[in-house]
C-alpha cells in the first residue's frame, strides 16, 4: 500500500497518458483540463506537455517561457524540451537559439532513427522560415529515413513546405494529396495533419486551376473527424472550395459550401468574412440587395471585435469589408483600411513563412480598390500593378486577371483586357469572365464602369454641376472631378457635352 505523503506513481503515469493521447488527436481544450487537474502542475513531464500544447495552439513565446528556466534530470524530457524549444525558437525567428536546441536534442536521440527523424524535420522548417531553402531541402533526405507513419506524413509536410517557399504551388499539391491518400480518416493521432493538408489544399485548389484536387478536399471534409480545436482550418477549406465551384459558374455549390462554412466559424471575425464571402458571392451575380444584407450582418460583427486581439489572418475581414464598401461609400472604406493598416505587419501562420509576398498582393487589391472609389486612379493602379505582378508570377491566373480588368477600368488601356483574357481562360463560367465580355461586347458598347464612376455619370446625365453630384453623393468636389475625369476617359471625350453625345449615339 503506498504510504501517506507520497505521490501515486501509477496514478501520475496514467493523468499524464491521458493528457499525450489528448494532444496526440488534437483535443486541445480537453488536454487544458487535464493540465489544469493534475496534482503537480508544475511537475516536469507537465511542463513539457504545457509547452508542446501551447506549440500546437501556435503560440511558441508561451512555450519558450514555460520551458527556458528548466532543468530536467530525466534525459527523454530533456530531449523534449531541447526540440519544443528549438521548434518554438524557430517560430519566433530566433534561429540561432532554435540551433542550440536543436543540437542538444540531437546529441542525447543520436542512436534513435525516430527523433533524428524528428529533429531533421523540424531544422528543415526552421531553415524554410529563415528564407534559406537550400538547407531546408538537404534536411528532407534526413527527416525520411525514420519508418513509422508518423515520421513518413512529417517528411512529406517538410516537402510540401518547401515547394511552397520556392512557389511551386502545383507540386506542392501534389505532396499534400498523396499525403492525405496516407491518412485514415478514422485515425485521430492525424487529425491535425489531416485538417491543415486538406485547408492548404483547398486554397491551392481555389488559386491554381487543379480540378482534379476538388474530390480529395471534398472526401476529407466529409470523412475526417476533426474536433472543434480544428474549426478553423476547416472553416478555411470549406470557403476556399465554395470559391473553387463560384469560379466555375456553379454558384448553388458555392453558396451551399459558403453557408456550410458558417457553422465553423469560431469567432466574431470569422464569422464577418463568412459574412463577407456571401455579400461578395451576392455581388458577383448582380444582387445587390441581397449582398446589402450580408454586407451589413457582417458591418455588425466586425463592431464587436476587438481587431488588436485577433489572429492576423482574421484581419482579412477588413481588407473584404475595405473592399465591398468601396462601391458605395469610399469613405468608410478608408477608413477600414486605415484600420487595417493600423495593426501592423500581416502574418498568416499556415503560410508558413513571416513575409509572404502574397500576403502584401492581397492587401495591395484591397487598397487600389479603395483608391479608386476615391477617385485616386493613379495611386490606384500603381497598387493594381504591384499585386498583379505577384499573382502573375506565382502563377495565381484568376487573381491575376482581376487585377487587369480594374487596371483596364482605371487606364482605358486595352492592353489589360487582353491580359485578362489570357489569365481567365480557365474561368469561362466565372463572373471574372462577364465582366470581360461585358468590357469586350463590341466597338460601339457603351464602357462598363466601376460603381462609384457609374454613380457620377448617371448624376452627370442629369445635368447637375460638380457641386450638386458631390453633395448627393456625400464626397468632396475634389473627389468627383477625379471620378469624372475617369468617365470622359472611359468615354474617350473631353467635355460634358461630348459625354452627352456619346451616351446618346449609344443608345441608337
Amino acid at each position: 500500500m503506498q504510504s501517506r505523503g507520497r505521490p501515486d506513481v501509477a496514478s501520475s503515469r496514467d493523468a499524464f497518458a491521458a493528457v499525450e493521447s489528448a494532444l496526440e488527436r488534437s483535443h486541445l481544450a480537453q488536454a487544458e483540463e487535464l493540465l489544469s487537474g493534475l496534482e503537480d502542475p508544475a511537475a516536469p513531464h507537465a511542463l513539457v506537455l504545457s509547452g508542446k500544447l501551447h506549440l500546437l495552439r501556435d503560440d511558441a513565446p508561451a512555450t519558450i517561457r514555460i520551458l527556458s528556466n528548466q532543468h530536467f534530470a530525466d534525459r527523454r524530457l530533456q530531449m523534449q524540451r531541447a526540440l519544443l524549444l528549438g521548434a518554438a525558437h524557430s517560430r519566433v525567428g530566433d534561429f540561432d537559439a532554435a540551433d542550440e536546441y536543436f543540437d542538444a536534442a540531437e546529441e542525447i536521440a543520436k542512436h534513435d532513427p525516430e527523433t533524428l527523424a524528428e529533429i531533421a524535420y523540424r531544422r528543415g522548417r526552421r531553415y524554410g522560415y529563415a528564407g534559406d531553402v537550400d538547407r531546408a531541402r538537404r534536411q528532407l533526405a534526413a527527416a525520411s529515413q525514420a519508418e513509422s507513419a508518423a515520421s513518413k506524413l512529417h517528411a512529406m509536410q517538410l516537402e510540401g513546405f518547401i515547394y511552397g517557399l520556392e512557389r511551386r504551388y502545383a507540386e506542392q499539391a501534389g505532396v499534400l494529396a498523396r499525403m492525405l491518400e496516407q491518412i485514415d480518416p478514422d485515425d485521430e493521432r492525424y487529425a491535425m495533419e489531416a485538417a491543415f493538408a486538406t485547408f492548404t489544399l483547398a486554397v491551392l485548389g481555389r488559386e491554381l486551376h487543379l480540378p482534379h484536387v476538388i474530390p480529395i478536399v471534398e472526401r476529407q471534409l466529409q470523412a475526417c473527424k476533426w474536433p472543434a480545436e480544428l474549426n478553423v482550418p476547416r472553416f478555411q477549406a470549406l470557403k476556399a472550395l465554395g470559391w473553387t465551384y463560384a469560379l466555375h459558374g456553379d454558384y448553388f455549390t458555392a453558396f451551399r459550401y459558403l453557408k456550410k462554412s458558417m457553422a465553423y466559424a469560431p469567432s466574431p471575425a470569422w464569422q464577418a468574412i463568412s459574412a463577407l464571402d456571401r455579400a461578395y458571392l451576392a455581388r458577383c451575380l448582380n444582387e445587390e440587395r441581397w449582398s446589402c444584407q450580408e454586407l451589413s450582418e457582417a458591418e455588425d460583427l466586425a463592431e464587436a471585435v476587438d481587431w488588436r486581439s485577433t489572429r492576423n489572418e482574421e484581419r482579412v475581414a477588413l481588407l473584404l469589408l475595405a473592399e465591398l464598401s468601396a462601391a458605395t461609400d469610399a469613405g468608410r472604406a478608408a477608413e477600414y483600411m486605415a484600420m487595417f493598416r493600423d495593426l501592423g505587419d500581416f502574418h498568416v501562420p499556415q503560410l508558413q513563412v513571416f513575409h509572404d509576398d502574397r500576403l502584401q498582393a492581397q492587401a495591395g487589391y484591397s487598397a487600389g480598390v479603395v483608391q479608386l472609389a476615391l477617385g485616386n486612379a493613379k495611386s490606384g493602379a500603381k497598387l493594381m500593378r504591384e499585386s498583379f505582378a505577384v499573382y502573375d508570377a506565382i502563377g495565381y491566373d484568376w487573381r491575376a486577371g482581376r487585377c487587369a480588368l480594374r487596371l483596364f477600368e482605371a487606364t482605358g488601356e486595352e492592353q489589360f483586357l487582353r491580359i485578362a483574357g489570357e489569365k481567365l481562360r480557365y474561368y469561362p463560367k466565372s463572373w471574372l469572365a462577364d465582366d470581360l465580355r461585358r468590357h469586350t461586347s463590341g466597338k460601339h458598347a457603351q464602357p462598363v464602369l466601376p460603381p462609384m464612376q457609374q454613380r457620377v455619370f448617371e448624376e452627370l446625365c442629369k445635368g447637375l454641376s460638380t457641386a450638386q453630384i458631390a453633395a448627393n453623393l456625400g464626397r468632396s468636389e475634389y473627389t468627383i472631378k477625379n471620378h469624372i475625369k475617369l468617365i470622359f476617359k472611359a468615354f474617350g471625350v473631353k467635355s460634358r457635352a461630348a459625354l452627352i453625345a456619346q451616351v446618346v449615339k449609344h443608345k441608337e
